[in-house]
């Protein structure tokens, strides 16, 4: 009778399933376990996923070990986390490393909105907002990464937001409001140089701050602090901007340091996880004030924004086959193995872009063999690109691999130049200068270019071998890739395609 009783007992405990584990009293079962799901997501979206997109990312960011680098970073407002961004960017060059020292901010991230906010312990799955959010703004992002002006995109955002959450969690312990109102003044004003509209923010979340503190003991001394942010907030941009920072766009002032995306119904999708994540902190400051109880009403709410914010990240994530083809096309063109560039192209199940539909031909005419996907015009569709610049996207997704691999190197060094220009120096852009510049003999200019990559962290291997060919000019000769291109150069390559497929040069 009694082991019938219990039973029954282990099957009514069974059935109360993983959403009562969820919800129930055991702090360390809940930790774990929200711990272990938001874990196992960001690895599955960064090195699972998308590690071919983190590695082909780094080659769109450079960052030099030189003083006049840090100076060209920090004559813009946010200078520090450009800098400090484009340091870690480089770690991508692994996908493993970059995406493991990223996850670990998320997790520091996750770890002081806990201690910055004092989040009651039933709302602990919100302390993992920030996180989705930062994670979902560089998973969204798709063929918008090339047209993008935001350098160190990559980690600028989540260290702009540890930086808020430290200043944050130290003006919170200082006790007197004219210390308080002296650490105001010196976050904004000392904090944007440094961190741009993250120092903003961080003197708008004390402000609301001072406020709550105001209706909790309705001291007036309070609104000191408050009226230092208000008025720093407010000139701190533009003092610096007359004094300081004169090339900045008087447009960027107080969002410097966000991503350069258009204030545009179209991109306002871009803008979501950034309005969600500073949204989060605002709740949080709320939630602080609210300690009452440790109903499971509280943790049934939590439970359910952590699902939505998980499926939110999930679903807004780009997932396109043509863009993922595209990039794995770019890496296998530098490697010289167009037997992989062929066998993208051939696995794909939707209708090819025109770059895949370009390079798929030049791989074909570097092997020497038929067209077997029977690629045409009929077959090509636009970039799935939420900016319209097709033509643009087109040249700077496999531009400069395709003008150089078929000996157009006037026309790819003149697209890498206008490309550094606009959107910033770039490693890719750079090794196609250097060795555009070296097969046209010009070898001064290759040797400025290339002292330039030597001071990277991870390519210098890659600068001793072409310093060798810009030394004795007779080793060019020697390189089978150089050879292939005069070759295919020398019998029309690129106007053989253009011509194939009836495409305008």
């Amino acid at each position: 009778m009694i082991l019938q009783e219990n039973t029954q007992k282990k099957k009514v405990d069974s059935g109360k399933g993983f959403f009562s584990v969820l919800i129930s009293d055991s702090k360390n079962d809940l930790q774990l376990i929200y711990l272990f799901i938001f874990l196992g997501f960001v690895l599955y979206l960064t090195i699972v996923c998308n590690d071919f997109f983190l590695k082909w990312a780094e080659g769109l960011s450079l960052f030099l070990t030189t003083g006049s680098y840090f100076a060209g970073c920090m004559r813009f407002a946010g200078g520090l986390l450009i800098y400090a961004g484009t340091f870690l960017t480089q770690f991508f060059h692994y996908p493993a490393l970059g995406g493991s020292i990223f996850i670990v901010l998320l997790l520091l991230t996750q770890y002081l909105s806990l201690v910055a906010f004092h989040i009651p312990r039933k709302y602990y799955p919100l302390s993992f907002i920030p996180g989705f959010m930062l994670l979902l703004s560089i998973t969204q992002l798709g063929y918008v990464w090339i047209t993008l002006k935001s350098p160190g995109y990559l980690f600028s955002n989540v260290l702009g937001v540890i930086a808020f959450l430290v200043c944050f969690t130290g003006y919170r312990k200082i006790c007197h409001w004219g210390f308080r109102s002296i650490a105001m003044f010196a976050i904004v004003t000392a904090g944007y140089p440094l961190f741009g509209f993250y120092a903003l923010f961080t003197g708008l979340i004390c402000l609301l701050y001072e406020l709550t503190l105001f209706f909790r003991d309705w001291d007036t001394l309070h609104f000191v602090p408050v009226a230092v942010a208000i008025v720093m907030i407010g000139l701190s941009p533009q003092l610096y901007f007359y004094l300081v920072h004169h090339d900045m766009q008087r447009y960027y002032l107080y969002t410097a340091a966000l991503p350069r995306f258009l204030y545009s119904r179209k991109e306002l999708i871009l803008w979501l996880p950034f309005i969600v994540l500073f949204f989060s902190f605002v709740l949080f400051l709320l939630l602080r004030q609210e300690s009452r109880g440790n109903g499971k009403t509280g943790k049934v709410v939590s439970l359910v924004i952590f699902i939505a914010a998980v499926v939110m990240t999930y679903r807004m994530s780009y997932r396109d086959e043509n863009f993922r083809a595209e990039v794995k096309m770019c890496a296998a063109m530098e490697e010289n193995d167009w037997q992989k560039v062929t066998t993208i192209a051939g696995n794909l199940r939707d209708k090819p872009t025109q770059s895949i539909i370009l390079n798929y031909h030049l791989a074909l005419l570097m092997q020497g063999q038929k067209d077997r996907r029977n690629f045409n015009l009929n077959d090509m569709v636009n970039p799935n690109s939420i900016r319209p610049e097709i033509i643009m996207i087109t040249i700077h997704m496999n531009g400069q691999p395709f003008l150089y691999k078929t000996g157009e190197l006037n026309d790819c060094y003149r697209w890498c130049m206008e490309d550094l220009v606009g959107y910033g120096m770039r490693i890719s852009y750079l090794k196609y200068m250097v060795k555009c510049a070296i097969m046209n003999e010009e070898y001064e200019l290759a040797r400025k270019y290339n002292a330039l990559i030597s001071k990277t962290l991870f390519y210098k291997d890659w600068a001793r071998k072409y310093q060798g060919y810009i030394d004795q000019p007779d080793l060019v000769k020697e390189d089978e890739e150089m050879r292939a291109i005069r070759y295919v150069a020398a019998h029309g390559g690129c106007m053989r395609i253009f011509f194939k497929l009836g495409l305008r040069r």
